[in-house]
């Protein structure tokens, strides 16, 4: 599934980096379907000691296909000390404290086994160019 864009941020994802001081990815462990109007709070995430949030790093517009795209380096989340069942992942503006948007992983849950790491790649479609 693709991003979910809150209807509070959706005008400012053109460039997530610059928009926001701390864009941070998380994953989210509780089975919830990313809707417009959701809040962070909706979402849980793993309470495994190993996990942390994770930056987004500034991406690359790119022209594919005359489709214009934004795609940041890859999100390594590290390794967790026991399995981890994820739903999905999101993106919440640390500053404020609230949901940039989330992501429901397709088949989900996806399970992380423990002592393994989860690498996430971001691709944000911008629109036709």
């Amino acid at each position: 599934m693709a991003l979910l864009t809150t209807n509070v941020h959706k005008n400012k994802l053109v460039n997530l980096t610059t928009q926001y001081v701390s864009p941070q990815v998380f994953l989210f462990t509780n089975n919830h379907t990313p809707d417009y109007a959701d809040t962070f709070g909706l979402y849980t995430e793993p309470t495994d000691g190993a996990y942390a949030q994770q930056p987004l790093l500034a991406g690359t517009i790119s022209d594919s296909s005359g489709t214009a795209q934004d795609v940041f380096p890859m999100v390594t989340f590290p390794a967790m000390s026991a399995d981890l069942d994820v739903y999905g992942w999101g993106l919440v503006d640390t500053a404020t404290g609230t949901l940039i948007g989330a992501s429901l992983f397709d088949g989900a849950p996806l399970t992380i086994n423990a002592g393994n790491i989860m690498p996430l790649i971001i691709t944000y479609v911008i629109g036709p160019c």
